[in-house]
């Protein structure tokens, strides 16, 4: 199979899509050829319903999250309740009815959830970030955690969203048809920096 590969007329759900990743990803597939749909989150049975008005779907994107730096002793139930709401339980919800559609059309589909690095490692100001996708981050403070996690990676820079949005297509292809339940990570050797 050759490493080009087409999304034209693929029906395609990216969680996230107004802004970085999400909108990088809308642009890519769009560009592409693939029916793309977005959705907003906030409402556990519009999404289910919006969903549903989507048809069959091949593939999903969860991107969206929220991201809101806090020391851990500073976390609030309002805030541990919008990091959960957004980062686990609506993620949740779009697989579980993204994942009935495609069941039930035959054909099966393509999943993919998008984390930040926080997922797979401590970071200060981090401690309701688990889950959250990546994001351009405007804090100060996070901002500096995260120069020093990179310059103790072997790659001395950050990740272009495109690279992300690389992975996605790849992943989301059927060259990748035998990569199932894994995680992939993409980070510029940051885990592999701090053994």
């Amino acid at each position: 199979m050759s490493l080009n590969y087409s999304f034209s007329g693929k029906r395609i759900l990216i969680t996230g899509g107004a802004q970085g990743i999400g909108r990088q990803l809308v642009q890519r597939f769009h560009d592409d050829g693939a029916i793309v749909f977005t959705i907003d989150l906030a409402d556990w049975d519009g999404t289910r319903k919006t969903i549903e008005s989507f048809g069959a779907l091949d593939h999903v994107v969860n991107n969206a999250g929220v991201v809101i730096p806090q020391a851990f002793m500073d976390v609030t139930k309002e805030m541990a309740n919008l990091h959960f709401d957004v980062n686990v339980l609506a993620c949740f919800n779009v697989i579980q009815t993204a994942a009935k559609g495609m069941i039930e059309q035959g054909t099966g589909g393509t999943i993919v959830n998008i984390s930040s690095i926080c997922s797979k490692r401590a970071v200060p100001q981090t401690s309701m970030l688990v889950d959250t996708p990546m994001a351009r981050i405007e804090d100060p403070v996070l901002q500096a955690n995260i120069q020093k996690l990179i310059s103790r990676c072997p790659i001395k820079r950050t990740i272009d969203t495109n690279e992300i949005v690389d992975l996605v297509m790849f992943v989301l292809s059927p060259l990748a048809s035998m990569i199932t339940g894994e995680t992939i990570v993409i980070d510029g050797g940051a885990n592999a920096g701090s053994l």
